[in-house]
């Protein structure tokens, strides 16, 4: 029984990718760590792209100084 219980648990964690920041705030009082994994997760996400962003601005830069 409880391993039943365990799956339906997990299964509604894994749909918290798809959870607003407002609906994250709210399940954030039932389970704080799956929130904190998220959130981690979403801040490495963003991190990677802000890098690969900060890396093609630098390419771009190069370029305009070499035709200049």
């Amino acid at each position: 029984m409880q391993s039943l219980r365990m799956t339906n648990e997990m299964n509604e964690l894994a749909g918290i990718k798809t959870y607003s920041v407002n609906e994250l705030r709210t399940v954030a009082a039932d389970d704080r760590h799956a929130v904190r994994d998220e959130a981690l997760r979403r801040h490495n996400l963003a991190a990677k792209k802000l890098a690969k962003l900060q890396k093609e601005v630098a390419e771009l830069e190069t370029l305009l100084k070499e035709v200049m």
